[in-house]
């Protein structure tokens, strides 16, 4: 089954009284990693917005190949309390393991600058380049349920 591009969700599933839990992501594919976690981004944050709950748990994938690049982002919703949730990513390139890492830190957390809340989950990977020797990209992927409703986009 190709799940490429569209957006899959779990079935409402009742545990306890008055415990609803879901699950909704996607896998996204493109000509690069960049913008197959672009859209993933997208299609997740669209699916958790106006949604009750808050995020519990994120699972993510991301990969590499030749003439391509997929993103898989899962998320976890439970409804104990309200919150806005939002999935923020960031992929970046730089020379070296440590200073690509660096940079995907600061860039991550650039956008999550005064934003109050609770990081639930992250991913991370990093990987070598398979046309430029010695570059390597860091993919950052993070689950956030926000106090208040500013977005990072």
């Amino acid at each position: 089954m190709s799940l490429s591009g569209h957006l899959y969700k779990g079935g409402d599933i009742k545990t306890s009284p008055g415990s609803l839990l879901r699950v909704v992501g996607c896998y996204e594919v493109a000509e690069n990693v960049a913008k197959a976690l672009s859209r993933a981004l997208k299609s997740v944050n669209s699916e958790l917005e106006g949604k009750s709950g808050r995020i519990s748990k994120m699972d993510a994938e991301v990969h590499a190949r030749i003439g391509g690049g997929g993103v898989k982002i899962l998320v976890a919703v439970s409804d104990d309390y309200d919150s806005v949730k939002e999935v923020i990513g960031v992929n970046v390139r730089d020379f070296g393991e440590t200073k690509s890492m660096e940079r995907a830190l600061y860039e991550l957390n650039k956008k999550l600058e005064g934003v109050k809340g609770e990081i639930v989950d992250v991913f991370s990977t990093t990987r070598l380049s398979l046309a430029l020797p010695g570059w390597v990209y860091t993919t950052l992927i993070v689950a956030v349920n926000k106090l208040e409703g500013k977005t990072t986009q």
